[in-house]
Order: structure tokens, then C-alpha cells, then sequence
């Protein structure tokens, strides 16, 4: 498996043989590196799940009672959104029914707009044994089971890698000797979608020169520097 310092000085070689004007640093490569490596990971993800990519949080400590009607809290800064919040994975929690007896639960996914549907059938209706969560903004809502009633509550989510300004991939010390966080078999597709960014990038900086046409004459005078190559071109 390579490193990221192995792929990104790959990277650096292989646009220096294909332009002059390829001054990449190692940070810009690296952005793009990660960039390109989440976007594969969940379409990995998206196609294949597994537990791979999987991050698990004990939440019970950060769950807010909202008057009595449902249990709250925040989302993690960071994980995969996907479709119908498919970046969540599950909602397991340990709690303890009427009669003192500890249970563990799956709270169910529904879609916000289901929730008055489902209030209104007993089969349906949230409870201990029939607990949901939903997505809100920035917020999980759980559905059928109290703060109080619940001794522990675990979600596992897919999150991406991520590195902010003080180099930290998720709280944990980031080196570019770290081994890329990719299959194996997709380092070449990550490797050809990091050098199309980069060629993007070439070419951007090549053409932001505006050399539109304006309403002013040139007879008799000389051709800006730039529109005389792309009238000699033709």
C-alpha cells in the first residue's frame, strides 16, 4: 500500500513531464489527494457498505430531551451524506423498560414528512420496542424512547478522511508516511483523478487572461500580444 508521501511526489514527477508551468506543493496535492480519495470511498461505500469506512460514537452523554416529544443531538462535523442519509449506518442503544429489564434496541430510519403517518397507526406508533430516528439540519431526532430511559447509545456512520490546518486526520496524528486511506485496486483510479484536477489547474491558470473583443478599433494600430497568436493560429 503506498503512502501519501510516495503518491503525491508520483504526482509531482508525472506533471512536471507533462508541463513547465506544473508548480504544485506537496499541501496542494495533498488537498486534492483527499478530495479525489473521499469522493472514491463513497462511491465504495455507496455500492458495497462493510464496516471498513465505519466510525462508531457513543453519543448518551450529548442527548438533549425536547420537551418530552423526542431525544436530540448533534451530527458529526464530518461524514457521508448519501442518499436518504444512508451516511448513517445504524442507531443502537441499551435501555431499561417499565419493569427495570435492560433491552437493546435499533431505532428505525424514517423520512421527517412519515412522521405524522406512523403516530397514527398502533403498530406504527414510536415506542420502546418500535423506536425511530430521523435527520433534521445539523441533528439526529430519536423517536419512541426517553433520555432517561436510555443507559447507552452507540451510531456508526461513514466518515470521510479529513485534515485540518493543524495536520489532524480524525483527532489522530497525521503523517505523509501514513499509509493512503484507498484499496489497493483503486490507487489508479485515484491516481488519474488527482492528475485530472491538477491538468484543470494547469490549463485554468493558462487561459485566465481575458481577451474578449471590445467595441475598440485597431486599424492602423498593432494587435494586443495575445490576440495576435490566436490570429496567427488560424
Amino acid at each position: 500500500m503506498r503512502t501519501y508521501r510516495e503518491f503525491i511526489y508520483d504526482i509531482k514527477t508525472t506533471l512536471g513531464k507533462l508541463s513547465d508551468d506544473a508548480n504544485f506543493t506537496v499541501s496542494h496535492i495533498l488537498y486534492l489527494t483527499l478530495i479525489a480519495a473521499d469522493n472514491l470511498n463513497g462511491e465504495v461505500i455507496s455500492k458495497k457498505g462493510g464496516g471498513k469506512y465505519l466510525s462508531t460514537f457513543s453519543i448518551k452523554s450529548s442527548l438533549i430531551s425536547d420537551s418530552g416529544s423526542y431525544s436530540k443531538f448533534s451530527l458529526p462535523s464530518e461524514f457521508y451524506g448519501m442518499i436518504n442519509d444512508g451516511g448513517i449506518k445504524y442507531i443502537h442503544a441499551d435501555i431499561i423498560d417499565d419493569d427495570g429489564v435492560h433491552h437493546p434496541v435499533s431505532f428505525q430510519r424514517i423520512d421527517p414528512s412519515s412522521i405524522r403517518i406512523i403516530n397514527m397507526g398502533s403498530a406504527t406508533k414510536p415506542s420502546m420496542k418500535n423506536p425511530y430516528f430521523y435527520v433534521v439540519g445539523g441533528t439526529i431526532r430519536l423517536l419512541g424512547i426517553n433520555c432517561t430511559d436510555m443507559l447507552n447509545v452507540e451510531v456508526g456512520m461513514y466518515s470521510p478522511i479529513s485534515v485540518s490546518l493543524d495536520c489532524k486526520v480524525s483527532g489522530v496524528s497525521f503523517s505523509l508516511d501514513d499509509k493512503i486511506a484507498v484499496d489497493e485496486d483503486k490507487i489508479s483510479i485515484l491516481r488519474y483523478r488527482v492528475l485530472d484536477m491538477c491538468r484543470y489547474g494547469i490549463q485554468l491558470s493558462v487561459d485566465n487572461t481575458n481577451d474578449g473583443s471590445d467595441t475598440t478599433s485597431y486599424s492602423g494600430k498593432s494587435l494586443p500580444a495575445n490576440k495576435q497568436q490566436k490570429t496567427n493560429s488560424k
